[in-house]
């Protein structure tokens, strides 16, 4: 949970809209955790702790993402200084190509 704030607040900083989404028994299930829209781009991602794992779903829903051309990955603490560079190279217009990038970020 504290990371997960620190990328909010982060992304908060930098002018993006997000949401954290909650899974309950009405929501579908393996849905990342944050659902990010930074300067039109569409971004997706799955927090986890040190010694977290996503789930065989979670990881279906990010490369459906990744397909229909958005963002997603698995976001990792020790992550956190390469997050940032990535949501800087968005603002600036350096998109990365979505489908080349690390699913999992550690």
């Amino acid at each position: 949970k504290p990371f997960e704030t620190k990328c909010r607040r982060y992304l908060d900083k930098m002018g993006a809209y997000h949401l954290k989404y909650w899974g309950c028994q009405y929501t579908v299930a393996g849905v990342p955790d944050v659902l990010v829209c930074l300067c039109g781009h569409y971004i997706a991602i799955e927090m986890k702790g040190d010694g977290g794992r996503p789930s065989d779903l979670q990881l279906v829903h990010i490369d459906r993402i990744r397909a229909a051309g958005g963002y997603a990955f698995v976001l990792y603490p020790s992550a956190f200084d390469r997050f940032k560079v990535f949501v800087q190279n968005i603002i600036d217009g350096k998109c990365p190509d979505h489908m080349t990038m690390d699913v999992i970020w550690k």
